[in-house]
């Protein structure tokens, strides 16, 4: 059986703070100039005066009592491809057309130019690279004509719309199509035009297309360069309609590596069966509303096997209290720089991520690592039931990883449709640690100056922006390495004393880069961009439609 300890610390911690995305996101962000070129005055600074963070000391030397560590090399590699986006940013608007052309082989959108100017106002660092995912998420919605697009949204019960430089009604029974729609929509409706769009009022994703379905009109898309169901099918089925037959089998890519070396492929669900047991989302979410049509529908996050359209949450650009590191005590991350704090890890959250059943919760993502991370005793005797979610290592190597965490559930979230029991089986097994204040959101925690760790198999719409490894520290969903990651930047494996700082560099790096790129005016740029792009997508005269101004000759 598991004994779990109880932690009587629950003050600062060193930077070490562990988090893991709960279901959905738990565990965002003109003037018109013709043709000519927008030069970014005042901007063309040198990156690392623009980014202190780049001038650090990124390489960690072994020596021949402890030679370089794998996290070493990932670390290095990590920090060459960051710099070498940063160096493809653009400054006019001439320049950023020809790079989309270059990514994407089509022209820009209609008011790409508007689209720049704000952006560089802003102050914005524009790389095309950030945008990907707008054009991994509407390319398949290339192959399906428009008019279909457009019927598609008709019967849709949450929608917004722009007309006439305006923001249309808004619906206001969901927080989400509030914000969308009273905050974020309304900065941009007077450079958008005349559109309708459909929004996910729920933290779940939405679409699930089968593959031979995207694949075909992936292939129309190509060449030209029902309503929501929730049958009672397991929601890991669901959710691998789009999975290929050809697939590779159970954990292959992370079998290639101990620790992360590729963040898309970590997250990828076809690539890795055995997210089946590991994640309340394809065990039983919270909600399951799926459609198998081409129904373009705006969320906050999706599996790598949906087919939602991305936009930055509405609690980031909202400034909600639980998602900004200035809700507590002031600026928090300002107020303890790294060497100030406490070596250590800690976590604080709700036992969320699903429906909570009494053979399931075991296997939730939140409820592992809280088990991972207060668990004693461990024996073979176990149930079924609870046996196993997850593998340690040695006594000897575990108790001072232990010794140094601090971590546990501030609610058990027990409403009244969960079964008394489940609830009480719980209470049981954790320790829970109320007015404690939650640490729940990841860009809270990149901005407190403590080095974030992200276990999640979701997809959001920053992932082009920040560098693993460089912004923050990533953990498969497995978890099978947090062990190794602990001891490695604690130094509780006799590592060299350079693991800290360089862990004080991914604090500072994280804090720094948010604030130059997670913006609420980046999302704002970020909303903006994907609109225009959806504008021109469901427009009849799509294939005539793109911004050519700059390629016209004097």
């Amino acid at each position: 059986m598991l004994q779990w300890m109880g932690w009587k610390r629950r003050l600062r911690i060193r930077g070490w703070t562990a988090i893991v995305i709960v279901f959905g996101l738990s565990i965002y962000f003109l003037a018109r100039l013709g043709g000519n070129d927008i030069l970014l005055s005042g901007w063309r600074l040198d990156s690392a005066a623009a980014l202190p963070y780049l001038d650090l000391d990124w390489t960690s030397q072994g020596n021949d009592e402890h030679p370089a560590h794998p996290i070493d090399g990932l670390i290095a590699n990590a920090f060459r491809l960051h710099q070498a986006r940063l160096a493809k940013r653009t400054f006019t608007v001439h320049d950023g057309a020809a790079a989309y052309r270059r990514r994407h082989g089509r022209h820009p959108p209609p008011g790409f130019d508007l689209w720049y100017s704000r952006a560089f106002r802003a102050n914005a660092i524009i790389v095309e690279d950030f945008f990907d995912q707008i054009y991994e998420d509407l390319e398949p919605f290339w192959g399906v004509e428009p008019e279909k697009l457009r019927a598609a949204l008709i019967d849709w019960p949450f929608t917004l719309g722009v007309r006439n430089g305006k923001v249309l009604d808004v619906p206001h029974g969901f927080h989400r199509s509030r914000t969308w729609g009273d905050g974020m929509h309304s900065q941009l409706a007077k450079g958008l035009p005349d559109l309708d769009f459909a929004i996910n009022p729920f933290d779940e994703p939405r679409v699930v297309v089968p593959a031979d379905v995207v694949d075909t009109a992936m292939a129309k898309a190509l060449t030209q360069k029902e309503r929501m169901i929730a049958q009672q099918i397991p929601a890991s089925r669901l959710f691998r309609a789009d999975c290929q037959s050809s697939s590779p089998g159970p954990g292959s890519v992370e079998l290639l590596s101990t620790f992360v070396s590729n963040w898309t492929a970590s997250k990828d669900v076809c690539a890795n069966p055995n997210f089946d047991q590991l994640h309340g989302a394809l065990i039983e979410p919270a909600t399951l509303s799926i459609t198998p049509e081409f129904i373009p529908i705006f969320s906050s996050a999706k599996l790598s096997t949906n087919n939602d359209i991305l936009l930055p949450p509405p609690s980031y650009y909202a400034e909600e209290s639980l998602f900004t590191v200035k809700s507590w005590f002031g600026d928090a991350g300002a107020k303890y720089p790294w060497t100030s704090k406490k070596d250590g890890v800690i976590w604080r959250g709700k036992a969320t991520g699903g429906t909570t059943r009494v053979d399931t919760w075991q296997h939730f993502h939140r409820h592992r690592m809280v088990s991972m991370l207060n668990v004693s005793v461990m024996e073979s005797h176990m149930d079924d039931a609870f046996w196993p979610t997850f593998s340690a290592p040695e006594k000897a190597s575990l108790i001072p990883v232990l010794d140094n965490a601090d971590v546990a559930f501030t609610d058990l979230f027990c409403t009244e449709r969960m079964n008394e029991a489940v609830c009480q089986t719980m209470s049981a097994q954790y320790t829970l640690a109320p007015e404690v204040p939650m640490a729940e959101q990841f860009l809270a925690f990149l901005k407190s100056n403590s080095a974030p760790m992200k276990a999640t198999i979701f997809k959001e719409w920053h992932d082009d922006r920040l560098e693993p490894w460089v912004h923050f520290i990533p953990i498969s969903i497995e978890m099978k390495d947090k062990w190794a990651i602990l001891s490695y930047f604690l130094g509780l494996d006799g590592a060299v004393s350079d693991h800290d700082r360089i862990g004080g560099n991914i604090a500072v790096a994280g804090r720094q880069w948010v604030q130059k790129v997670l913006r609420k005016e980046d999302m704002l740029i970020y909303m903006h961009r994907v609109l225009l792009e959806f504008a021109r997508l469901t427009d009849p005269n799509r294939d005539n439609l793109g911004y050519v101004a700059d390629l016209k000759v004097n």
